[in-house]
């Protein structure tokens, strides 16, 4: 699938699922406009109320090589450490440990991710699930908090 049918088919389904009243997507976005906005949080909150986009647009070669620019991940298997902003899609099993406290960290899992999450030494992660499975260990003043 093309860049251009990829676009189509996004605002297709947007208006579709009546978003039509959304003023993020004015509907010349590249690929790579629509990954950047969804690693905000106006698009995880979207994500997260449509389950969008959906896997059949994210399995796209293209998509999935401009998504990792993004800390977007598709249908990958991880092993991760303190990254600041994670989104986690599709097939894969992650173990991501979260172990210093100087910055917040954001993680994403969507359309059946499954993940290890480990937070120690008063590291604070927020944690956004859109259909994933996870397993979540704390020590020492770690925290995760399920948005």
């Amino acid at each position: 699938m093309k860049s251009k049918d990829i676009i189509q088919k996004i605002h297709t389904i947007n208006r579709f699922r009546g978003a039509e009243k959304c003023t993020l997507l004015k509907g010349n976005e590249s690929v790579e406009n629509l990954l950047k906005l969804l690693s905000t949080r106006d698009g995880i909150d979207f994500a997260k109320q449509t389950k969008f986009p959906t896997m059949d647009l994210l399995r796209n070669e293209e998509v999935k090589r401009i998504a990792e620019k993004y800390g977007i991940l598709i249908d990958k298997d991880n092993s991760l450490k303190n990254v600041p902003f994670l989104f986690l899609i599709g097939k894969g099993h992650s173990h991501i440990i979260y172990d210093s406290n100087q910055i917040p960290y954001t993680l994403i899992l969507m359309h059946g991710h499954k993940a290890t999450i480990t937070a120690t030494n008063g590291a604070l992660v927020s944690l956004h699930d859109i259909n994933s499975k996870f397993t979540i260990i704390t020590k020492n003043l770690g925290k995760v908090i399920k948005l």
